[in-house]
C-alpha cells in the first residue's frame, strides 16, 4: 500500500481493514472506540478526524487533549453530526497544541478568542454571514429569504441594536424575520415596492409596538442623478444667500407646502413617498412631504429626521402620520434646539401656513389633534419625574432618542456612543439623555421672532416689489397664520 506524505488516518467502525483512498490520502481504520483511546493518545500526525460519532467517547475526548501532536480535529461528518458542548470543548481547549475543531453543531456560549478555534463559528451560516460576524459587525444585508434554521440562528446570535437589510421581495418572510427577532432595538430597512402594501398595516402595529422598521427604493442611477440635480436647483439660491439659518428653513418650508396638493396612489404607493418619484409626478402624501424636506434640508446643512407619529379619527381608528424632526442653531435669533415640522398640515397652494413649521414637543400637545403617546413622549417631558413615567412606560423610549439624535446631533451623539454603551441602562447615560431634553426642546420660538424672520422671507422671495406691496403680504400671511392657529390648536399656545 503506498501513501503520500501528511496521511489523514480516518477512524471507521464498520470496516474489518484499513482501507487507503488516494484521492484524499486518507487511510480508513477499523477500530472501535476503546482502541480508539489507547491509539489517538500516541497519534503522531497533526490532522485528526473521528467520522463516526459512535466512536466519540469521553476517553477518546480526553486521549486528544493528551496528545501533544493533535493541531486540527475534525470531528463527525455530514452524514453522522457531532454536536460539540461547552463542557467537552473545556476539555479540548486545554490542549497544549489543538487550535481548531471542526463540527457540524456546536452548543453553548463562546467568547470570540474561542470562537476562533471552532470551525462551525467561522463559515457561512446565516446568508454569507459566519456566526462570529454577528459579534463584531452591527450591520447586515440580506438578498435571498432566510430559511427557518438561518431565522433561527439571526435571533440567536444578533446583537441588541444591529442594523438588517432584506433587500429581497418575499414579504411573508420579512415579515417572519420582523416577528422573530422583535424586541432587539434592530433597525430593519426593507424594499418599498407594490407587493409591500397588503403588509403595511403590520408594519404599522410593529413600528406602534417600538420597532424601527424603514424603507428603500430600488431606483435607477439616471432618476437618482436626476432628482439630485434638481433638489440642488431648488435649494441654491437659499443656500447662497445672506439668510440666517431659521430663515433658510422657513425658505425650504415654503418650497415644500406649495410643491403640490395631497394625493396618494393607491396602486403604486412609493409614488407619493419616495423624492426620487414625488419630483417628477402628481402624487404625495405626509411621507413624501416629510422625505423632500429632509432632502431639501440636507442641501442647506439643516439636520433633520422623520418620525411617524398616530391619532385617532372621528371613527376611533388609528391614523399614522410622518412628522420630521429639526435641529436649528441661528445666532441670529439665538434659537438652538429641536423641533417638530409637519409640512403636510402647512400645505396650501394658496396662503403661507407655518403654524406647524416649528413646534417644541410642548407645544404639539395644544395641538387640535391629539396625538396618542408614544416612544416620542420622551421629548415632551418637564421634569425629572416625568422622565422616569416615561421610561417606566415606554422602556425603549431612549432607543427613538438616541435613533433621532445619531441624525440631527451628531457631536452630541459621538459623545454618547464614546462615553456608554448604549444597549445598556446605564445611570449616567439616563442623566445625559434628560439633561439634553431639558436644554434642547424647550424653547419656543416667539411670534415676534416668526414675524422677523417671515419679514426677511418675504424680501429675499419678492425682491423687486414696492415696500408697500411686501407689507401688504407680510401681514395677509399673519393674518391667515393667527386665524388658523384658532382652528389648529387650543388656546395656551405661546
Amino acid at each position: 500500500m503506498n501513501v503520500r506524505n501528511k496521511l489523514n488516518i480516518v477512524a471507521n467502525p464498520t470496516i474489518e481493514n484499513p482501507t487507503y483512498e488516494s484521492k484524499d490520502n486518507i487511510l480508513y481504520f477499523p477500530m472501535d472506540a476503546k482502541k480508539l483511546a489507547s491509539f489517538v493518545l500516541d497519534y503522531p500526525y497533526g490532522d485528526l478526524r473521528i467520522e463516526s460519532t459512535s466512536l466519540i467517547t469521553s476517553e477518546v475526548i480526553q486521549a486528544i487533549r493528551k496528545n501533544s501532536h493533535i493541531i486540527l480535529l475534525k470531528l463527525g461528518s455530514s452524514k453522522d453530526n457531532y454536536l460539540l458542548t461547552r463542557e467537552v470543548f473545556d476539555i479540548l481547549s486545554a490542549s497544549d497544541s489543538l487550535f481548531f475543531i471542526d463540527t457540524d453543531l456546536v452548543s453553548g456560549k463562546y467568547s470570540l478568542e474561542e470562537m476562533d478555534m471552532l470551525a462551525y463559528f467561522n463559515r457561512p451560516l446565516i446568508g454569507k454571514y459566519k456566526i462570529v460576524d454577528f459579534y463584531t459587525s452591527a450591520s447586515f444585508t440580506f438578498y435571498q429569504e432566510l430559511s427557518e434554521e438561518e431565522i433561527r440562528l439571526l435571533s440567536e446570535h444578533v446583537r441588541n441594536g444591529s442594523s438588517i437589510f432584506l433587500e429581497y421581495s418575499v414579504f411573508d418572510n420579512i415579515m417572519h424575520v420582523i416577528d422573530s427577532l422583535k424586541g432587539n432595538n434592530i433597525t430593519f430597512t426593507i424594499p418599498m415596492q407594490p407587493g409591500l402594501n397588503p403588509y403595511y398595516k403590520k408594519l404599522q402595529e410593529y413600528m406602534t409596538n417600538g420597532e424601527k422598521i424603514e424603507t428603500f427604493l430600488k431606483v435607477d442611477l439616471e432618476r437618482q442623478l436626476k432628482a439630485h440635480a434638481l433638489l440642488d436647483v431648488m435649494v441654491k439660491d437659499i443656500r447662497e444667500s445672506n439668510l440666517s439659518v431659521y430663515e433658510k428653513y422657513l425658505a425650504v418650508i415654503e418650497i415644500v407646502t406649495h410643491f403640490k396638493p395631497y394625493q396618494e396612489n393607491e396602486a403604486r404607493k412609493m409614488d407619493a413617498r419616495s423624492t426620487e418619484y414625488v419630483l417628477f409626478n402628481d402624487f404625495i402624501v405626509c411621507r413624501g412631504y416629510v422625505e423632500l424636506m429632509r432632502d431639501l434640508l440636507n442641501n442647506i446643512n439643516i439636520p433633520s429626521y422623520p418620525v411617524e407619529v398616530s391619532y385617532k379619527d372621528s371613527d376611533q381608528i388609528r391614523v399614522y402620520h410622518a412628522r420630521i424632526v429639526v435641529r436649528l442653531d441661528d445666532d441670529k435669533y439665538n434659537i438652538h434646539g429641536l423641533y417638530i415640522a409637519d409640512p403636510t398640515w402647512d400645505g396650501d397652494l394658496t396662503h403661507h401656513y407655518f403654524n406647524h413649521s416649528s413646534m417644541t414637543f410642548y407645544e404639539a400637545g395644544f395641538e387640535s389633534t391629539e396625538f396618542l403617546d408614544s416612544h416620542l413622549s420622551i421629548f415632551r417631558v418637564n421634569s425629572s419625574s416625568e422622565f422616569m413615567s416615561v421610561l417606566e412606560k415606554y422602556p425603549k423610549a431612549i432607543d427613538t432618542f438616541i435613533e433621532i439624535i445619531q441624525n440631527v446631533d451628531k457631536p452630541f451623539y459621538k459623545y454618547l456612543k464614546t462615553g456608554y454603551d448604549l444597549d445598556s441602562t446605564n445611570l449616567n447615560l439616563v442623566r445625559d439623555v434628560y439633561n439634553y431634553i431639558i436644554k434642547n426642546t424647550k424653547q419656543a420660538i416667539s411670534g415676534d421672532v416668526k414675524v422677523a424672520a417671515l419679514t426677511s422671507l418675504v424680501e429675499f422671495i419678492y425682491p423687486t416689489l414696492s415696500i408697500e406691496d411686501k407689507k401688504e403680504i407680510l401681514d395677509e400671511i399673519i393674518r391667515d397664520n393667527k386665524l388658523r392657529e384658532q382652528y389648529d390648536f387650543k388656546k395656551g399656545r405661546n
